[in-house]
């Protein structure tokens, strides 16, 4: 072993490069290598992210006090294979920020170790340790949670809304530059009778610069400008990162506008780019394939979605059903289904091609199963509240679709707005029923 960047230690094992804690060398070599070669050795590995060129995981490894954070890696186009030739590890780019950040006293999770093997020149395995943030939440969770849900104090929220922008105002004139810089990748720590603490994560995208011009910051604050947090909250926001010190010369107010107009881009990029990921296979869904039938489905239904499916091509034999709607194209039922031992109510509507043209159209465009599961998705990330979509599937023969469905979670207690307008005017006079239709309809717009 020798020294590296004064603190860490390198040494080779099994093919590979590791930089490592001097005190962590014999915990890395026992327990956690094995497992990235073994992993079936290690049950309570959790998968907290999986996208087409990372998994992120979390275990204990043998030490229920330290649980860790495994980054791994990929690069799953040829194009990247080939620069990872000449390119470093990413490990290696997410360690040297790390350190970076720990230099400037801006709070980011514990670095551990970094590891990395190639062969014939190209990068294979590529991955980086961390220690676990014990109490610390993402705050895009942490927001919908306590700020969106509205479980805390007006001035705990003032309170944790300024901390905030004081920390994004410090990491800004420390020279840091996140080029993707949401509320998921930031993570807060909150504790009683203290002021929080918020975590960079996603060192990747990180840029160490000698200055962050106007031009970046105005960049990231339109990044963190959340549609779903009310106006007066982002304002706040935005007067509290300023306060510290006025930049450019501009007055707040002018800023202000500019973000906001900026804002509005951005939102329709970020749907745009989200639409395409929900047909993706990520942590959260995952593609199916039984038989003739392929589909995606929410990956926490995966295990029972082949006693779905059979319910479904049966016909739902045996099963509690309501129809609630039907149609030559389309039928619509309430299903109820065993869910982990409960009696767990779905919406399931049913789509079949009706004639030529129909059959013609579906070779050129999504169908009808699947355009609901993009437009649900399209509904979810935009703030408008509807059922959890949980599955979408579609038969086809000769790639001309015959059948598919279009599964959603049932809403408890939900009616329908007719139903629901006529219950609530049904003993009130007509000026009654009308001002109660307009706020209803004024709430809908």
């Amino acid at each position: 072993m020798r020294k590296f960047e004064e603190n860490f230690l390198q040494f080779r094992q099994k093919g590979f490069i590791w930089w490592v804690q001097p005190n962590d060398a014999a915990r890395l070599k026992k327990d956690i290598i094995p497992s990235l070669f073994q992993p079936g050795n290690y049950p309570d590995l959790y998968l907290l992210k999986k996208t087409d060129t990372r998994l992120i995981v979390r275990g204990h490894f043998n030490d229920p006090k330290e649980p860790l954070i495994i980054k791994v890696f990929k690069r799953p186009r040829i194009k990247d294979k080939l620069k990872s030739i000449f390119q470093a590890p990413r490990s290696n780019k997410e360690w040297k920020v790390g350190l970076e950040l720990s230099n400037r006293n801006i709070p980011a999770p514990s670095l551990m170790a970094s590891g990395f093997s190639r062969r014939f020149g190209f990068l294979k395995k590529d991955y980086l340790i961390l220690r676990e943030i014990g109490g610390a939440k993402p705050l895009n969770i942490w927001i919908q949670e306590n700020i969106l849900q509205e479980s805390i104090s007006w001035s705990e929220k003032k309170r944790i809304i300024e901390n905030f922008a004081q920390f994004v105002r410090r990491v800004h004139d420390e020279g840091i530059y996140p080029k993707d810089f949401h509320s998921g990748n930031v993570l807060i720590k909150t504790e009683k009778d203290k002021p929080p603490v918020f975590y960079l994560i996603d060192l990747h995208s990180i840029r160490i610069k000698k200055k962050v011009s106007f031009r970046e910051r105005k960049k990231n604050l339109t990044q963190l400008n959340d549609f779903r947090i009310s106006l007066t909250d982002r304002i706040r926001f935005l007067k509290a990162y300023f306060q510290v010190k006025r930049l450019n010369g501009l007055p707040i107010k002018n800023i202000v506008k500019e973000i906001g107009l900026a804002s509005m881009k951005h939102w329709k990029y970020l749907w745009k780019k989200r639409k395409r990921k929900c047909l993706r296979e990520r942590k959260e869904n995952e593609w199916w394939k039984i038989g003739s039938w392929k589909g995606m489905v929410r990956s926490d239904y995966v295990s029972d979605f082949s006693q779905i499916l059979k319910k479904i091509e049966s016909n739902y034999a045996g099963t509690e059903v309501k129809n609630i709607k039907k149609s030559f194209r389309t039928s619509v039922k309430e299903v109820y289904i065993p869910q982990q031992g409960k009696n767990c109510s779905f919406i399931i509507k049913e789509f079949k091609t009706a004639g030529f043209m129909s059959n013609v159209k579906a070779l050129f465009r999504n169908s009808r199963p699947k355009r609901a599961w993009i437009n649900a998705h399209n509904l979810i990330m935009r703030g408008i509240p509807t059922s959890a979509p949980i599955a979408f599937g579609e038969k086809k023969r000769f790639g001309i679709i015959q059948e598919g469905f279009f599964m959603t979670k049932k809403i408890p207690e939900a009616k329908t707005s007719d139903v629901f307008l006529k219950k609530i005017t049904m003993d009130l006079n007509d000026s009654e029923k009308a001002s109660i239709i307009k706020d209803f309809l004024i709430r809908l717009a």
